[in-house]
C-alpha cells in the first residue's frame, strides 16, 4: 500500500514538475538575451538576472523584458548579462566582475525565483541580497529590482506543495521589500498577486510558456508594464 501510495504522489506532485524542467531546458537551449547597441548612445542600461531577465519563455526575444526596453529606448545601449538558472548569490558574483569604473543610467534587475523554489535559507537571501545591493548602488543611481509573481501559482505546483511554494514567495519578497527601504536610488516592483488578482491564471496557455512555469511573450508584456511605470 505505502509503494502505491508514493507512486501517485511522485506522479501527482514530481512528474508536471519533471516535465517542466525538461521543457525549460529545450526552450533554454534557444534562448539568446536581448542586447542592443546603437551609434551615439544617450543612456546605458544594464539589464541581469535569472532566466526571466534573459527572456525565456518568448518566441521573439523582442518580447522579453531586455526587448522591450529597446523598442521603449532604441537610443539607449542595453547589455544583458543575465544567466538561466541564477540565484542570488550568482548575481553578486557577476557583479563582483563589471570593471570598477563601470556606471549605468539604469539597472533592471530580476532575481530571486530560482532562490525560492531552490529552497536558499532565508539567511542567505538577505546576506546575498544586501551584498548585491552594495555592488548595484555603487554603478548606478537608479535600480529596478524585482523576483516573480506569486511562484505557488504556476501550473506546475499542485497542492499543497503550490502553498508552500507561496509562502516562500512571500517570505522571500518581504526580504525584498525591506532591503529596498534601505536604498533611496533602489525601486522594487512588486509583481506578487493572490489567485484572485492573477491574470496569468485566466488564460495560462496565453500568459505562460510551454513549460507552464516561465511567462510567455504576454506574460512578459503583463510585467512590463509595472516596470515601465516606475521607468516614468
Amino acid at each position: 500500500m505505502f509503494l502505491v501510495f508514493a507512486a501517485v504522489a511522485v506522479l501527482y506532485f514530481i512528474y508536471p514538475i519533471k516535465k517542466a524542467i525538461k521543457i525549460s531546458k529545450e526552450i533554454e537551449k534557444d534562448t539568446v538575451a536581448y542586447e542592443q547597441y546603437p551609434q551615439n548612445p544617450s543612456m546605458k542600461i544594464l539589464v541581469t538576472g535569472d532566466s526571466t531577465a534573459v527572456g525565456t519563455g518568448v518566441s521573439d526575444m523582442k518580447e522579453s523584458t531586455a526587448g522591450r526596453l529597446g523598442n521603449d529606448f532604441p537610443e539607449a545601449t542595453i547589455q544583458n548579462i543575465s544567466e538561466n538558472g541564477l540565484k542570488i548569490d550568482g548575481l553578486v558574483e557577476k557583479m563582483k566582475l563589471q570593471p570598477d569604473d563601470s556606471s549605468y543610467d539604469v539597472i533592471l534587475i530580476q532575481i530571486g525565483a530560482n532562490d525560492v523554489t531552490g529552497v536558499t535559507s532565508l539567511k542567505k537571501v538577505k546576506e546575498d541580497l544586501s551584498q548585491l545591493m552594495k555592488l548595484v548602488t555603487s554603478k548606478s543611481e537608479r535600480i529596478i529590482i524585482l523576483t516573480s509573481g506569486n511562484i505557488g501559482l504556476s501550473p506546475v505546483f499542485r497542492a499543497p506543495l503550490s502553498q508552500a511554494i507561496t509562502k516562500r514567495t512571500l517570505l522571500v519578497r518581504e526580504i525584498f521589500l525591506n532591503e529596498v527601504k534601505l536604498h533611496e536610488s533602489v525601486q522594487y516592483v512588486d509583481l506578487f498577486k493572490v489567485a484572485e488578482e492573477d491574470i496569468f491564471l485566466t488564460d495560462v496557455d496565453k500568459y505562460y510558456a510551454s513549460d507552464y512555469f516561465h511567462p510567455s511573450g504576454d506574460g512578459y508584456g503583463i510585467w512590463y508594464k509595472d516596470i515601465k511605470n516606475k521607468l516614468n
